[in-house]
């Protein structure tokens, strides 16, 4: 765990009735998979939540692991403004995408591979790859009216 998340944690391993709190990135080997998905609230101008959930291909031990992992660390909200300010980069990247006549779909495609270098479960290519699952999201970003103050 990282610092900040192991100050959330602190002794806790296990909660009431004897069933682990937390992942171990080492130990738990499903973890090499895509283990959260990101689910943008609506509008889809401007989300109103952004919501992290296990990932469907888990079975339901390891869902609900990650489930009282995310809880316990409180991890929707510390990451909440890390993914406002990375919707609004979106947003701005969109722009500047489609002034250059580029394929939005595809640099986004682009943007989650190369986050998936760093990890399957970093940040960043949870939120792109929480972007490209979602249709009404992605027609937003390449044919919708974008905000006048990017």
């Amino acid at each position: 765990m990282c610092d900040i998340c192991q100050l959330e944690k602190k002794a806790k391993t296990v909660n009431d009735v004897n069933e682990r709190l937390f992942i171990h990135p080492y130990f738990d080997e499903f973890t090499e998979k895509q283990v959260v998905v990101l689910k943008f609230g609506r509008p889809v101008e401007a989300p109103t939540t952004i919501t992290l959930k296990p990932h469907p291909r888990l079975d339901s031990a390891e869902s609900s692991l990650i489930l009282r992992h995310i809880e316990q660390l409180n991890i929707e909200r510390r990451y909440h403004h890390f993914f406002r300010d990375k919707y609004l980069c979106l947003l701005k990247h969109t722009k500047s995408m489609r002034q250059r006549d580029q394929d939005v779909k595809a640099m986004f495609t682009s943007f989650c591979e190369m986050a998936n270098l760093e990890s399957v479960n970093s940040w960043e290519h949870v939120f792109y790859d929480g972007v490209l699952a979602d249709d009404e999201l992605l027609t937003y970003l390449q044919t919708g009216n974008l905000p006048a103050f990017l």
